[in-house]
């Protein structure tokens, strides 16, 4: 399969396109005062730039959960997150991309890596 074409951000209403987006909300007082209440992984949102459910979320990480399992049907789950083969990588961002667009509302893959780097440290 082929990795579909990023997404242009002008075309949705997100708040943290940018990681750099991300961590300046962190540190701000808006950031720091509402990251509790926004859910677990508040930069996960949909094309308006509202939060996900918690539904959304729980969906997202039981695909994750399944893709790490079949790389290591593959021989290609690394011990940490951040060893993963560009091979692995392009594999595992294409099928939750495809999966869960609302990842892809971003650069860089910045928002499957963020949740994947937690999720799979778990796993």
């Amino acid at each position: 399969p082929s990795r579909p074409p990023p997404l242009r951000a002008e075309d949705y209403n997100t708040k943290f396109w940018d990681i750099g987006n991300w961590k300046t909300w962190c540190n701000s007082t808006e950031g720091r005062g509402s990251i509790k209440s926004c859910g677990s992984v508040p930069f996960l949102e949909d094309a308006s730039g509202d939060p996900l459910t918690s539904a959304n979320v729980d969906a997202i990480r039981r695909t994750m959960r399944r893709l790490f399992e079949m790389l290591v049907s593959k021989d290609m789950a690394p011990p940490s997150w951040g060893r993963l083969s560009e091979q692995a990588y392009l594999l595992f961002h294409i099928a939750i991309g495809t999966a869960h667009q609302e990842l892809r509302f971003c650069s860089d893959d910045w928002k499957a890596n963020e949740l994947a780097k937690n999720v799979y440290s778990a796993w």
